[in-house]
């Protein structure tokens, strides 16, 4: 090779040197996990409305990092605009949820997970999480004989379990909303327009249905309810009738 074509060639490499370290070391700066530059996006209602203040988890999916210790799961709040953010991850599968009063979790209702992979070095686009509004089905356990206060939380197995199974196969309890010397007044979200199987199980308390028949005691009564768009609410009915069976 010339003497002078290889001189030139020499100092060209010298010059791109310190370029090529510079770009290494912005790189590593940007993208410290070797994953990408953060997941963004917004959450909606089914109706578009932006819902603030929902609480957002990411989780990573099969195959998890080969680092033992290695974090796999972030929760974030969504802005007044309804946008969240996560800071770089790494590359792998990710699945995102989001849940805010009156709305359904699409990962807990219709088993419709948002999932997102990322790759090295590589944003992914913005992510919409679209939300389903949640109907309120109320629940009302007669207790004249005020059964319940006396033995739950203090005689062995006193429990009244009452809740419904989401078609993603995730039981929700439904909780106390209020509580009065007759009875207590029970909650829990579905979907609206869905049939649902609203479950009572209890091996210590006698209960029976609305119309006043017992309900058996040896595992768990479903009951089919639905609650319409635009319709009342309109409340389950229960009776506790009795105790310590």
């Amino acid at each position: 090779m010339d003497k002078k074509i290889k001189g030139t060639l020499l100092v060209l490499l010298g010059l791109l040197r310190p370029v090529a370290h510079l770009m290494a070391q912005q790189a590593a700066v940007v993208n410290p996990t070797g994953g990408s530059l953060g997941i963004v996006g917004t959450v909606r209602g089914s109706d578009g409305m932006l819902i603030s203040g929902a609480r957002v988890s990411l989780s990573q999916t099969q195959p998890y990092p080969a680092a033992r210790h290695q974090r796999t799961e972030w929760t974030t709040t969504t802005t007044a605009t309804g946008a969240f953010q996560f800071p770089a991850v790494a590359s792998g599968p990710y699945v995102l949820c989001a849940e805010a009063a009156n709305w359904l979790n699409p990962c807990e209702w219709g088993n419709t997970p948002v999932k997102v992979v990322v790759g090295a070095y590589e944003k992914p686009g913005a992510v919409m999480i679209v939300l389903r509004p949640a109907a309120t089905l109320y629940i009302r356990v007669e207790d004249s004989g005020q059964l319940l206060d006396q033995h739950e939380g203090k005689t062995s197995g006193a429990h009244l379990l009452i809740g419904v199974t989401s078609d993603a196969f995730v039981f929700h309890p439904a909780v106390v909303a209020s509580s009065d010397t007759a009875g207590r007044n029970y909650q829990v979200r579905i979907p609206y327009d869905a049939g649902v199987k609203l479950v009572l199980s209890s091996s210590f308390f006698s209960v029976a249905d609305g119309a006043g028949a017992a309900l058996p005691q040896q595992g768990s009564t479903s009951v089919p309810v639905t609650v319409g768009t635009g319709q009342p609410p309109a409340a389950v009915k229960f009776h506790v009738t009795g105790a310590g069976h």
